[in-house]
């Protein structure tokens, strides 16, 4: 009986367990943001504003450091081109972009 029971226990243990895996997904996730969208200098300030704080938010407030980390983190699709004889700034303490001479 008790070599019985150590049977059952030992074969037990030894059956095949169904291990679920996670499939990557075929398609990455959409940005957010799209730049297209922003078709003036105004427009875009506005977009990367909001895409900031967006960033800003998921990362638990830490603050950017590159414009560039929107478009690694998938939140923008591309960073614009600023206007001539200018380019893009993050102004960490009012949490925005602006615009500023080179």
């Amino acid at each position: 009986m008790a070599a019985l029971f150590v049977a059952a226990l030992f074969t037990a243990g030894c059956r095949k367990r169904k291990v679920e895996t996670a499939q990557p997904s075929a398609v990455q996730a959409e940005p957010m943001f799209r730049i297209a969208t922003a078709p003036t200098p105004v427009a875009q300030l506005k977009l990367l504003t909001d895409a900031l704080t967006a960033w800003e938010e998921q990362n638990g407030g830490r603050a950017m450091t590159n414009l560039n980390q929107l478009v690694e983190s998938r939140i923008i699709d591309q960073l614009p081109a600023p206007p001539p004889g200018q380019r893009f700034v993050i102004d960490g303490r009012r949490h925005q972009v602006l615009l500023a001479a080179p």
